[in-house]
């Protein structure tokens, strides 16, 4: 099955909070890029890149989409299910980009779940805990 198209839509998160602060000052709103990957096949998965506080990771909705003009030449026409080797090359386009990566890693994993019809975590070896704790912080 070929990836037919790599989408975005840029998202940002109001902090209920608005005193929230961390080390590096108040934290208004939370950025985040979410990155959609549709297959020949009509299969859709989603990732996301977690831009955070632009102060931390460096990354901003404008570097999340610069590199995810880059990734589009590798990803369309690929194979969704050569999760190995497409990541290799996405992972090659740029430095840094972590957050970028990370979304678009997601994206396949969630995609190739979808075309297999079972849960992401199932790629992974399957669920090992029903709950987590969490943090304030999410990412």
């Amino acid at each position: 099955m070929k990836i037919r198209s790599v989408s975005l839509a840029h998202v940002n998160l109001s902090q209920s909070d608005k005193s929230w602060r961390i080390s590096l000052g108040n934290i208004a709103e939370t950025l985040a890029t979410v990155i959609r990957i549709e297959t020949d096949g009509g299969i859709v998965g989603y990732g996301a890149a977690p831009i955070g506080a632009q102060l931390i990771s460096g990354e901003s909705h404008a570097s999340v989409e610069v590199f995810l003009k880059a990734a589009r030449n590798v990803l369309v026409g690929a194979d969704v299910m050569a999760h190995t080797a497409l990541m290799e090359r996405v992972g090659r386009l740029m430095a840094g980009n972590a957050r970028a990566k990370a979304g678009v890693d997601a994206a396949l994993y969630d995609t190739v779940g979808r075309v297999l019809n079972v849960p992401a975590v199932t790629l992974f070896g399957g669920a090992i805990r029903t709950e987590i704790p969490v943090i304030r912080i999410v990412a």
